[in-house]
């Protein structure tokens, strides 16, 4: 297991600092990061290092369905992003780590979400004119 856990269902107003101490009981915590949209506004997701593997499973055994500013927590596992499947908005959070998690940037210029998407409303404007639709 790694030293990341991915924490879910944040309330929309937690920080980086109560997050921490609201963790710090599982182990020393060496980064928290909360997941942003570019206007800075919460995800409602977070990704906690801890400083070793046992600190992080005692996050995850102790934290999960715990109850944090009126939501209950999902804490689990991080999974790292494969860099090929990654597609981020610039200045959305430092780094790609939340999207291997279930989390993906919308594309500013379209609205829609990652290549497929794209993909997907090109060969609807393709079919548009005709009676097939998919």
């Amino acid at each position: 297991m790694r030293r990341k856990v991915f924490v879910g269902n944040l309330n929309y107003r937690a920080t980086e600092d109560q997050l921490a101490k609201f963790f710090e009981l599982a182990g020393t915590i060496r980064r928290v990061q909360i997941a942003r949209t570019p206007e800075g506004d919460s995800r409602g997701c977070a990704v906690i290092e801890f400083d070793s593997e046992e600190n992080a499973e005692i996050a995850i055994d102790v934290f999960d369905g715990r109850q944090h500013l009126g939501r209950t927590l999902s804490v689990r596992e991080f999974r790292e992003a494969p860099v090929s499947a990654v597609s981020p908005v610039p200045g959305a959070f430092d780094g790609d780590e939340m999207l291997a998690n279930g989390h993906h940037h919308r594309n500013p210029r379209t609205g829609m979400r990652g290549e497929l998407h794209d993909k997907a409303r090109e060969g609807w404007r393709s079919l548009r004119g005709t009676k097939r639709r998919v």
